[in-house]
């Protein structure tokens, strides 16, 4: 039985179609009869024990799907949940993962707090859907085999999408000899796929300039931060989570700050995502050509939340040689992606001020 017309749901996108996409789409709807049955078991002490041993690998405990950037697999899963009949959790990887750590926090003191999470979630849930999975956090890598483990084990069907093939998730990692475990878990109960295809959607229709790139020469910000906002761009002082932040000027929508300043020591996703729900459009100054593989974790991470919250980031500086001087270049190209993406939605939004100043 066909349980939606996939052609039809692909096609009222607004770009060409990649046949990869269907190849995706099918193997979703070849799958769906077994999410359906496999969710809905019982969920006993013993189908937890014996699905852990006994189940067949014909019959995958998630979905993971991998290619390169803005090939269209998050479009393919999203429009495959519109017809899900099953309870699902839909959310990027990185505010799955903060939302695991604050659960955890709550449950510390008791036995086996991974568990009692898991337990949680799969009464809601029977579906989750991460999207952008990328592991960048040692915290999340030393908590992911035993959370995946849960998640199968409460019959709890995992998709996900990444730019990156499983046996490199986590790659130069500190202590990722404790992570491999998570990776052949991924590689022997999931059904893993790549989405290949030409067309970088994110990339079509995106003018030659490019907001991110160190085209913008330092000196004329501070103009143009005037021209766009009607403030002087002036140093101060602003706190977000009892923490203090030099800033280099600030409008009612537009924040203008230093990368090390946000991307350095003790900053985290939570703070990324407050400035995002307080201003629009953030302008990233001063990004060297070479800096630790830390700070990139930290500015992935950050261009992700934003992102994620339908917010812009305009990075002045060469981009392109930080990511090339890092061992996070790999990871470093769905930054890119996400950035012209951010980069056309601005040039939709907004008057052409910049023009002059790149």
């Amino acid at each position: 039985m066909v349980l939606y017309d996939i052609t039809q749901l692909l096609m009222k996108r607004d770009y060409q179609l990649n046949p990869q996409q269907l190849l995706v789409a099918l193997e979703l709807q070849n799958l769906q009869p077994h999410i359906l049955a496999w969710t809905k078991k019982s969920n006993t002490i013993f189908t937890r024990v014996f699905s852990r041993m006994f189940a067949p690998p014909s019959y995958p405990n998630g979905y993971y799907l991998y290619g390169d950037v803005g090939r269209g697999k998050t479009s393919v899963i999203d429009d495959y949940l519109k017809n899900q009949t099953i309870p699902y959790l839909r959310e990027h990887y990185y505010a799955f993962m903060q939302g695991v750590h604050q659960r955890l926090s709550a449950l510390s003191g008791i036995e086996n707090p991974i568990a009692a999470m898991v337990k949680q979630l799969a009464v809601k849930y029977q579906l989750i859907f991460l999207d952008e999975f990328l592991v960048l956090d040692i915290a999340d890598a030393m908590v992911l085999r035993q959370l995946l483990s849960e998640l199968a084990s409460r019959r709890v069907f995992v998709i996900t999408t990444s730019n990156i093939a499983p046996e490199s998730l986590y790659r130069d990692g500190f202590q990722r000899k404790s992570f491999l475990p998570a990776i052949e878990f991924i590689k022997t109960k999931y059904q893993v796929s790549e989405l290949t295809g030409e067309i970088d959607y994110r990339s079509t229709n995106v003018e030659t300039t490019k907001y991110w790139s160190s085209s913008m020469l330092e000196p004329s910000v501070d103009g143009w931060f005037y021209l766009v906002t009607g403030e002087s761009a002036r140093e101060e002082i602003i706190h977000v989570q009892q923490r203090s932040f030099k800033i280099r000027g600030k409008s009612k929508n537009y924040l203008m700050v230093d990368l090390e300043v946000l991307c350095g020591d003790r900053r985290s996703s939570v703070d990324y995502l407050l400035l995002a729900q307080k201003y629009q459009v953030l302008i990233l100054r001063n990004v060297p050509q070479q800096c630790s593989d830390d700070l990139v974790r930290r500015l992935i991470v950050l261009v992700d939340v934003w992102s994620d919250c339908n917010k812009i980031v305009l990075l002045v500086g060469a981009i392109e040689l930080l990511l090339q001087s890092s061992s996070l270049s790999e990871e470093g190209k769905r930054m890119l992606s996400r950035l012209t993406q951010m980069q056309t939605m601005y040039h939709a939004t907004t008057h052409r001020a910049m023009d002059s100043f790149f």
